[in-house]
């Protein structure tokens, strides 16, 4: 099982054996850049919005036929990549402000891969 497989089915174990107990909760999941091992970054849309640093964002946008997913850490890091994949775009038009997204790149700037979460956890936007 590779990397990214492993972090997906953490966070969906997580979610299921903690059972309800998330009602109330929030997660301000930081904006993450990996640049060496997973060539990936992820984070929430309200957890980078309500930083405290000001610097972070995330972002994942369509225009018809092409997407583009754009991400910068508390560093000021920033890491981007497009992408014409259908799968890619449906999941991009899929996400919301109570959104954890996952993108994985290629050298080239092509994502190689976009994994999303919906969660009371993640948002909203305060």
């Amino acid at each position: 099982m590779n990397r990214h497989n492993l972090t997906v089915v953490t966070l969906v174990f997580t979610l299921v054996l903690a059972g309800t107990a998330f009602g109330g909760m929030r997660v301000n999941a930081p904006v993450v850049i990996d640049d060496v091992t997973t060539k990936s970054f992820w984070g929430s849309f309200a957890g980078a919005r309500n930083s405290a640093n000001g610097t972070e964002f995330i972002s994942c946008i369509d225009v018809r036929t092409v997407g583009q997913c754009v991400a910068r850490d508390a560093s000021g890091l920033t890491k981007s990549c497009v992408t014409t994949d259908p799968v890619h775009l449906e999941l991009i038009r899929s996400l919301s402000d109570a959104s954890w997204v996952r993108v994985g790149y290629a050298v080239d700037g092509t994502c190689t891969s976009i994994t999303r979460a919906i969660s009371s956890l993640y948002g909203p936007m305060k």
